[in-house]
């Protein structure tokens, strides 16, 4: 099965906040975004510090094999996965519609890898393992091996 997701969001202020605050800005990274790199380390930096951004694009694409089918619970309980995702962060919505406009993706992080979806007895939520190569410039925090157990990362 091949898998496709592509998202994106843009915060807006509020009212006469010319501000967003911390806690609506975005950053990527992590198994549920772009794997292969550090939870919510993906964003612009003001020194160390991930001051996340108003607007993301993000793209994943999965190949799935089904690796083992359970006819008790008439589900495939193992699968693999073959992956990649490439995502973007813009501290600001107006330089997102720039880059866009002049298809110019400096910023891009992206990752590929390989994955393992456990459903232990049936269960909705999977146990993921997920081996990546990320393509990380100088300075991103990144992270070879993950895991996800029933949707929490660890």
């Amino acid at each position: 099965m091949w898998s496709v997701r592509l998202s994106g969001k843009a915060a807006n202020e509020i009212g006469e906040e010319t501000a967003i605050p911390l806690s609506e800005r975005i950053a990527l990274g992590g198994i549920r975004t772009v794997r292969g790199y550090g939870w919510y380390s993906i964003g612009p930096y003001v020194g160390e510090d991930n001051v996340r951004g108003d607007a993301y694009v993000l793209l994943s694409t999965e190949l799935i094999f089904p690796l083992k089918w359970d006819p008790v619970y008439r589900k495939n309980l193992i699968h693999a996965v073959l992956y990649y995702d490439a995502g973007v962060v813009w501290n600001e919505a107006g330089e997102a519609v720039d880059d866009l406009k002049n298809f110019e993706f400096g910023e891009v992080r992206s990752s590929v890898g390989l994955g393992l979806r456990l459903y232990p007895g049936g269960m909705p939520i999977p146990v993921e393992f997920y081996w990546s190569l990320p393509f990380a410039k100088k300075g991103d925090k990144t992270a070879r091996f993950q895991i996800g157990i029933f949707g929490m990362p660890f």
